[in-house]
Formats: C-alpha cells, sequence, structure tokens
C-alpha cells in the first residue's frame, strides 16, 4: 500500500476471482474505490493518475499511467521479451524506476533474473541499470534522487539480501 501524494487516500492491489486490480481506502470516510486492473500503484504528484503493472496476454509486465478522474489508460511500457513491474517515479517527476526481468544462460541452462531499469516519465529511453546474476529488487529513490536503493543478493554467498546504493546519473 502508499498513500496518495494528499495522504487521503491508501491505493493498493487486490486480489481477487477475476484477477489482481487497483483500489483506494479513503482516510476521511472509509470509502474503496475500484479504478482497474493492474498491480504496484504507484500514485503521481502532479496529476490525478497512477502508475502501476499490468500482466499482458503472454504473461509478461507492462507499465501503465492510469487517470483514476477521466478514466484514461495508457500503456507506456511494453517489451515482447522482458517483464516489468514495481514502478516509482523520480522526485523530479521525469524517471520511471522499475523491476526489469532478463533471461540468463548458464552453460545450456537458462533462467530469470530479475535487474533494475529506469526510463523517461512517457517510457521512452528504457535503460538497464544492474547487471548481475543475483535478483535486484524493490528498488526505490533517495529523497533528493541522487540514489537509488534496492535489495539484493549480490555479494552474499549465503544468498543474504542486502541493501544496495548505486548513484544516478542522467
Amino acid at each position: 500500500p502508499v498513500y496518495s501524494p494528499d495522504m487521503k487516500n491508501i491505493f493498493f492491489a487486490r486480489q481477487e476471482n477475476n484477477g489482481i486490480s487497483v483500489w483506494s481506502y479513503n482516510t476521511a470516510n472509509n470509502f474503496l474505490s475500484n479504478y482497474t486492473k493492474g498491480m504496484n500503484p504507484y500514485p503521481l504528484k502532479t496529476e490525478s493518475s497512477i502508475l502501476c503493472s499490468r500482466v499482458n496476454p503472454q504473461g509478461l509486465g507492462e507499465i501503465w499511467r492510469i487517470n483514476y478522474e477521466t478514466g484514461t489508460e495508457e500503456c507506456i511500457l511494453s517489451d515482447p521479451n522482458r517483464s516489468f513491474t514495481t514502478p516509482t517515479l523520480s522526485p523530479n517527476g521525469k524517471w520511471i524506476l522499475l523491476v526489469g526481468s532478463n533471461v540468463l544462460m548458464n552453460g545450456k541452462m537458462q533462467y530469470a533474473n530479475t535487474d533494475i531499469f529506469v526510463c523517461q516519465a512517457d517510457g521512452t529511453q528504457l535503460s538497464q541499470l544492474t547487471y548481475h546474476a543475483a535478483d535486484d529488487l524493490s528498488p526505490t529513490w533517495s529523497k533528493d534522487g541522487k540514489y537509488i536503493y534496492f535489495i539484493s543478493q549480490r555479494g552474499s554467498s549465503t544468498g543474504c539480501a542486502n541493501v544496495w546504493r548505486m548513484t544516478f546519473v542522467y
């Protein structure tokens, strides 16, 4: 769950028989609202919209912008070979930080791996930020947007997850 910028609503994903959808809970009047199919909601500060991820018919995650006042829905990032989740907007509103999947090869064996990606707020200029055989997950921005924090098992012979920090320079 995540608060709206005005702290009046809590956005969350809810799984039901017909799939996962984005909801909000109004803290003032206890009202629940269902907005759209999707998960990982992230409310935007400058408009009545959220970013969220959705699974397409091929089973891959896409990033969508949903205006919850007008009902306008726009797919802003999709890839035929990758799945994307957990979008968060940079403090300056210019970049979306997200997790993307890759298929890695270990000899003849292939396996899924997650890395940290970033793209412009409109979905263009997709760039992969991490390249590691360990899964990199749960990215978040520092308040000033200069750093990205994430969880990874890299550097641990026992597979213990740790918090990592990287500088964001774009």
